[in-house]
């Protein structure tokens, strides 16, 4: 329930209630109205509750600022000093206390992925909630676990080193069988002793003077005479006469040895058949192509063997939800950089303002939302919880709210 005055014919939302004791004009921390003769709280002054209290089963009792909490969706408990829903995530558990002021700041500590801070409650039915939401998803590659290098030539030679035939269009290759003898099951090596030259006789050439023998011939001359006539003298003279001489070549006998030799021989006989093939190109032939080294080698590496793994990759949202008659929808879904757990809101008419923070003190602000939409005319606060899909908590450890500007 909330308070307020008609100000020039329209009704404002009071932020304080004041009570006249003695005289004097008092704010009051809770204002009360009777209803059927009991008494029933409609107002207070401020919401503080750290949960820091003996643990409970099924009830967050009573707040630390004097307010009892109402459970409106599942259960809550007190746990470790926190609030704790035990109740499943799909009823949305709810727990709120009404304060009775509709425009307010808030401030809330500790909360985990899916449970957060209900503001504006009317009823079971009908409020706004800001909770941290977080997602995951998963991402499969593959990894190499066994390698080797790879050599390529970055750069060949500029000069041939030889060449390979090719047969060019419009010539034809054609290969045919050649056919010979061979053995089926290989051959085998037959070994035998067989006397061989070593060595051949040495050989030289003999000579034999021919035979001399001394001759007697007549040596004779022609003697002139004056006035006579020319006469005729001989004297006996000795001749040696010798015989061509003679040659002959003459041999040392040749030397044999025994050596172990061989021959192949098929065991099984020899066949007729295919032993290999001939590859012609016609009918102008082979086009010889050349073939270069490699003058500039690389590396790469080639993968043997591969592995698959798993990396996730996490998104963080501030997320603003509602229930509106009984119906849950989420409102806003701001992206955030990282993790968040403590949280300002606040409401002005229908204007609602979010900040999350990483830190309990309010300093590292990572996200904010806002919208002029805020139709929600509750005057309870609480806890609330909805399923995250990862992370999924359900726990809280402080809410503030008071009424704006206090």
């Amino acid at each position: 329930m909330a308070i307020g005055s008609k100000v020039s014919g329209n009704f404002k939302s009071a932020s304080g209630l004041f009570a006249k004791v003695n005289g004097g004009w008092k704010k009051a921390k809770f204002g009360y109205i009777k209803v059927n003769g009991e008494w029933k709280q409609f107002w207070a002054e401020k919401l503080e509750d750290t949960f820091n209290r003996t643990d409970t089963v099924s009830t967050l009792g009573v707040a630390e600022s004097g307010q009892a909490w109402t459970n409106l969706r599942s259960q809550w408990q007190i746990n470790s000093n926190n609030a704790r829903t035990t109740g499943s995530k799909s009823d949305y558990p709810l727990a709120s206390i009404d304060a009775g002021f509709l425009d307010f700041d808030l401030e809330a500590n500790e909360l985990t992925p899916g449970t957060g801070v209900a503001i504006r409650v009317t009823d079971a039915n009908n409020w706004w909630g800001v909770v941290p939401y977080y997602n995951q998803t998963a991402q499969t590659y593959s990894y190499c676990v066994a390698s080797h290098q790879q050599s390529y030539c970055i750069a060949a030679c500029t000069t041939p080193n030889g060449y390979t035939l090719r047969c060019d269009y419009p010539n034809t290759q054609t290969t045919v069988p050649i056919y010979d003898y061979y053995c089926p099951g290989g051959y085998e090596l037959y070994y035998y002793d067989e006397y061989v030259l070593i060595s051949p006789g040495a050989c030289r050439t003999v000579v034999v003077p021919g035979a001399c023998y001394t001759e007697y011939r007549q040596n004779c001359t022609w003697v002139y005479v004056p006035f006579s006539a020319p006469m005729r003298v001989c004297n006996p003279a000795p001749t040696r006469i010798c015989d061509p001489a003679t040659s002959s070549t003459v041999c040392e006998p040749d030397v044999y040895g025994l050596v172990e030799t061989y021959v192949e021989v098929c065991p099984g006989g020899e066949l007729y058949g295919p032993v290999g093939s001939e590859t012609s190109c016609e009918p102008d032939g082979f086009t010889n192509v050349p073939q270069y080294d490699c003058c500039q080698a690389g590396s790469y590496t080639v993968c043997d063997q591969t592995a698959t793994g798993t990396t996730y990759t996490n998104y963080y949202y501030l997320q603003v939800v509602k229930m509106e008659n009984g119906v849950f929808s989420v409102v806003a879904d701001v992206s955030v950089p990282e993790r968040w757990s403590a949280v300002k809101v606040s409401a002005l008419n229908n204007t609602l303002t979010v900040k999350a923070f990483t830190d309990s003190l309010y300093t590292n602000q990572i996200g904010t939302y806002s919208t002029t939409a805020f139709l929600e005319t509750g005057t309870g606060y609480g806890v609330v919880s909805r399923s995250s899909n990862f992370e999924d908590g359900r726990t809280i450890g402080s809410l503030f709210v008071k009424p704006l500007g206090q």
